[in-house]
């Protein structure tokens, strides 16, 4: 059964952001998914986590500690996962396949939690299969190693950088650096310091002219495969290295096909039996996968839980939040979206607007205060839980009058405060959005006054809508008519 191409679509961004000619189409291969991303990255995990880990472009895992390479061949040719898939379509278990001289060889990558390290150390299994299909003997090679960053593509610089002093030992199936466990994999490797460097035990840096970029502390499989014979290496990279004996005594008793389990039956109970009304299994994946990446990208940070906005801001814009509290209220899943309220209100200037990214504080021009009221809001109108909108409703009143009260007194032309030229509008003045944004969050706050029982403030605010609607309408004719297009 085929599956759907991991981000093909979530981080096109990356690829139109690239510099130089188009990538020759010989890199999409028939007898895999499409993936319009040349260079395509993804996440693993779990929801809530300190920090992302990523699948880069070729297949690597990239904690920002270190990073865990792949190797295969007689030659240890780096492997180009590019058109990654996920599990069945949808579930963060990340999957790549290909084939070279006579072997098959599979790379399936995922993250798993174990109880003693607990979600903010997930732990990262891989596993690396060569099968020979043919009707004779052939040799498969698999490897993995570590490096600082390869530096192309990867989120953030690495937190732990290779120095000239930095210490490694290798063997036994495992790697240490400056004493911390990076990474652990199945017995019976060849083990070099580099690549030709055959090395088991301690070597620096500085031995081996390793340099960030540069692959270490290499296991390598060789196996001479019999017709229809499978040879498989799992590799262990815990996200921050490890130091406890106990905690590394943990890491090597996971078992991979149980934690793969355990993974997909967590996603699984994730969305329960919620579906989309579409009958192709392959929009329904597509809806699925698009909502793992969004729950990826949730953080918990200093004890407090938030949405971030994914790969590669890892903050949070009110204009998306908008959209994830839309995905997550329409599936149902308001366990994901509830955390975020705090975060939300903490985003309210004393004046009633709620402050974005974009303009740092500064409440005289106006960015995203309509999203930011709509998802307050709005939450309570899917919901209709009364205890959260009592806790959010001073907020929300707040807001709306801010809303009026610009209508009303800030400029002739009855519209909220003007902004200036950012991010993408890179208009000065009054923009289309922002009021169009700000009608529908005063709408909806007319709504969950109603739900409250706020009789005197849905009926002062929905006098103060008609007349602002009426001003929106006024000034998109007005600027139709004179520049024949609505900016």
């Amino acid at each position: 059964m085929k599956t759907l191409t991991v981000m093909s679509c979530l981080l096109v961004s990356t690829a139109l952001q690239a510099s130089g000619p188009m990538f020759d189409p010989v890199i999409d291969r028939a007898d895999q998914e499409w993936c319009y991303a040349a260079q395509s990255t993804t996440v693993i995990g779990k929801p809530f986590v300190p920090a992302p880990v990523q699948i880069t472009y070729d297949g690597a895992v990239y904690t920002r500690y270190a990073e865990l390479a792949f190797f295969y061949g007689k030659t240890l040719k780096p492997v180009m996962a590019r058109a990654k898939t996920f599990l069945d379509g949808w579930i963060p278990v990340v999957g790549y396949g290909w084939k070279d001289a006579g072997v098959d060889y599979r790379l399936e990558i995922f993250s798993t939690e174990l109880p003693e390290l607990g979600r903010a150390n997930l732990v990262q299994l891989a596993q690396l299969t060569m099968t020979n299909s043919g009707a004779s003997p052939v040799e498969g090679v698999v490897a993995g190693a570590i490096r600082g960053s390869a530096g192309h593509f990867r989120l953030g610089k690495p937190l732990e950088p290779v120095t000239p002093a930095t210490r490694f030992s290798v063997g036994d199936g495992r790697l240490i650096r400056n004493g911390k466990l990076i990474y652990m994999s199945t017995p019976g490797a060849e083990t070099y310091a580099v690549a030709g460097a055959p090395c088991k035990g301690d070597y620096t840096a500085s031995d081996h002219h390793i340099t960030n970029r540069v692959a270490t502390g290499l296991s390598v499989y060789r196996r001479r495969l019999k017709p229809g014979e499978t040879f498989r290496a799992v590799f262990k990279m815990p996200r921050v290295p490890l130091t406890k004996a106990e905690d590394i005594a943990r890491l090597s008793a996971a078992e991979y096909k149980l934690q793969r389990d355990q993974t997909a039956g967590f996603w699984k109970n994730v969305f329960g039996d919620f579906e989309i009304d579409i009958p192709e299994k392959r929009v329904n994946d597509s809806y699925r996968a698009s909502m793992v990446h969004l729950i990826l990208a949730t953080r918990s940070q200093n004890g407090r839980r938030r949405q971030g906005s994914g790969l590669p801001y890892d903050a949070l814009f009110l204009n998306d939040y908008i959209d994830m509290l839309l995905a997550y209220d329409t599936a149902g899943l308001h366990a994901l979206s509830e955390p975020n309220v705090d975060w939300l209100l903490g985003k309210q200037h004393s004046s009633g607007m709620f402050i974005d990214v974009h303009n740092r504080g500064n409440d005289t021009i106006v960015t995203s205060h309509g999203q930011g009221l709509f998802a307050l809001a709005h939450h309570l109108v899917m919901t209709r839980d009364k205890a959260y909108g009592r806790k959010v409703y001073p907020a929300i009143r707040k807001g709306a009058e801010f809303i009026v009260k610009d209508h009303r007194t800030h400029n002739k032309y009855g519209l909220i405060r003007p902004s200036i030229p950012y991010d993408a509008p890179m208009v000065t003045g009054y923009h289309t959005c922002h009021n169009l944004f700000a009608l529908l969050a005063l709408r909806t706050s007319i709504r969950a006054a109603r739900i409250l029982g706020k009789t005197d403030d849905a009926k002062a605010w929905s006098h103060a809508e008609a007349t602002y609607r009426s001003a929106i309408i006024k000034a998109i004719d007005h600027i139709c008519q004179k520049e024949g297009y609505i900016r």
